[in-house]
């Protein structure tokens, strides 16, 4: 991760994000995927506000396609067009 989140806020939000990843495979590509309904019950089990957890998970999902579309790896096909 290249920048820290700033308050206690961001770091729930952070760590609830983390636990409420997956990934999945689409032909050679390997997209991470939040669980937002995941990660705001586990927000909610361990006494985090979860109203500002709802709030800053779709940045967290904005960085990590930013991130995903940043490393994709051009498939086979594409090189011939």
């Amino acid at each position: 991760m290249t920048s820290q989140p700033q308050t206690i806020e961001g770091w729930q939000a952070w760590q609830v994000g983390q636990r409420g990843l997956s990934f999945q495979v689409i032909g050679r590509t390997v997209l991470p995927v939040l669980d937002a309904r995941t990660a705001l019950m586990l927000a909610e089990t361990l006494g985090f506000d979860g109203r500002v957890v709802a709030l800053l998970l779709p940045a967290i999902e904005a960085g990590l396609s930013a991130v995903a579309a940043q490393t994709a790896i051009p498939d086979a096909d594409d090189e011939d067009r």
